[in-house]
């Protein structure tokens, strides 16, 4: 090779490792060091043989390579890697310590490795979604119940005749909505202008496709889909209603143009972790309006083949850090939750849910613990009628460790409007409402749960 070739290669080769690094950096939640002297840029393929570093491959653990741990030195230096080595020595798989070493969990580290998250748009290309956590080493996940955009209804002559949403969902909700990381609701309704109601379902909902920016407005970062009212105008309104989303920036589950999409789970990184949901419906039991997708058609995922809805928690399970199952079930009007909702909560979390918001009954129901899963089983109305019912947002914190807590935030919607219950005496009220609807957990006095001791 001539001398002008040797010259101009290597600096070639720095520049475009310097774009590479740019476009990690982009992306706001995944942690990755200032260059040092022991640092140098992560990439998207394995470093060059002469780069790598010499690791018997018997001291490391299972689905960890020695391209991966030489990525590894060359991210974060040779401490990080030298301590994962010795954690490895002790027949360790390395735990938490990815996390400790590298503000990432492994499975961050892995999704990093191999460029997906080398922009917002390639991570989005596989439904990952990249979110800054107010917080480092833990994210906290907000949710709400059933809320309605459809005209025609109480709630939204309200919505127009007060001049919006912030007229109708208060300041103090909002800024609560605004203050998680991850903000999830259930759209209970379709965005189109096309379709016919379903002959023979009593109530039907279709919103204007304008109003999807009302999720933004809420802070709303992803919407569960599979309920009973997303297919009210059939498949064509529900196309539109995932061409809608996807236009507004808001990632959906639950439903898709067929099954595949409509098992495909939703993942966030945030916080240096990997979280992701999963949605389902039990809903229609009896009569069946809503069609669950199938090979070629659009639709929903529904809770009728343990094959599709429980291999999705699985897929979830193995590409996530922490998964959360928002279902859709059980009976409207009923404060308390039935042995088919248990069952179904058991198998979800057997099969790795770490997480079970459910909603559907539009009132509240209670919240037990199986396995030291949390189920919450219904959130009720958030924002659906001029009903005056109790509602509230859950928050759960996840750390590295998994969920650190889980708390309950009561609101009241009363005439078209939804705010936070701000009164000590009637936050109170609220608490020990929940705690007689549940039998296996009690809340402290900042609405903290906490389950009984077996």
């Amino acid at each position: 090779m001539k001398r002008y070739q040797i010259v101009i290669l290597p600096a070639i080769l720095l520049l475009l490792a310097g774009c590479a690094r740019s476009a990690v950096l982009s992306s706001p939640s995944v942690q990755v060091p200032e260059e040092t002297e022991t640092s140098s840029p992560s990439h998207t393929a394995p470093p060059a043989a002469s780069d790598q570093v010499a690791v018997k491959k018997d001291r490391l653990p299972e689905g960890i390579s020695e391209d991966f741990m030489a990525f590894i030195k060359s991210t974060y230096g040779t401490s990080v890697y030298d301590r994962l080595i010795t954690s490895f020595e002790s027949g360790s798989d390395g735990g938490g310590l990815w996390h400790e070493l590298t503000g990432n969990s492994l499975l961050v580290l892995k999704d990093l490795y191999s460029g997906i998250l080398n922009s917002p748009d390639t991570a989005r290309s596989h439904n990952i979604w990249l979110k800054q956590s107010s917080e480092p080493n833990q994210v906290v996940l907000s949710f709400a119940g059933d809320i309605s955009f459809a005209d025609g209804y109480a709630n939204m002559s309200a919505y127009y005749a007060r001049g919006g949403i912030d007229s109708c969902i208060l300041t103090n909700v909002r800024a609560r909505m605004d203050s998680a990381d991850i903000m999830m609701i259930n759209n209970e309704f379709s965005y189109s202008r096309r379709g016919t109601p379903l002959p023979g379902k009593a109530f039907t909902f279709r919103a204007e496709p304008s109003m999807v920016q009302n999720l933004h407005s809420l802070s709303v970062d992803l919407v569960s889909l599979a309920n009973n009212h997303v297919y009210d105008y059939g498949a064509d309104a529900l196309i539109d209603t995932l061409d809608t989303l996807s236009g507004a920036g808001i990632p959906y589950a639950g439903a898709g143009r067929n099954i595949e999409e409509a098992k495909e789970p939703v993942y966030f990184i945030s916080g240096g972790l990997k979280i992701s949901y999963v949605c389902a419906t039990q809903i229609e039991r009896s009569t069946r309006f809503t069609k669950e997708a199938g090979p070629d058609s659009p639709g929903v995922l529904r809770t009728d083949n343990p094959d599709l809805y429980l291999g999705a928690v699985e897929t979830a399970k193995e590409n996530s850090d922490f998964v959360v199952v928002f279902i859709h079930w059980g009976t409207e009007g009923t404060n308390y939750y039935g042995e088919d909702q248990q069952s179904l909560a058991r198998q979800f979390i057997d099969h790795g849910a770490g997480l079970i918001i459910g909603c559907h009954p539009h009132v509240l129901q209670g919240i037990e613990y199986y396995k030291s899963v949390p189920v919450v089983y219904s959130l009720g109305n958030f924002w659906f009628n001029s009903r005056t019912i109790p509602t509230g947002l859950v928050e759960a914190t996840v750390t590295p460790d998994g969920l650190k807590k889980l708390q309950f935030i009561p609101c009241i919607q009363e005439n078209c409007s939804t705010d936070l219950v701000v009164s000590p005496d009637e936050k109170q009220k609220s608490f020990q409402y929940m705690e007689q609807l549940s039998s296996t957990i009690t809340i402290d006095t900042e609405g903290f749960i906490h389950p009984l001791p077996e």
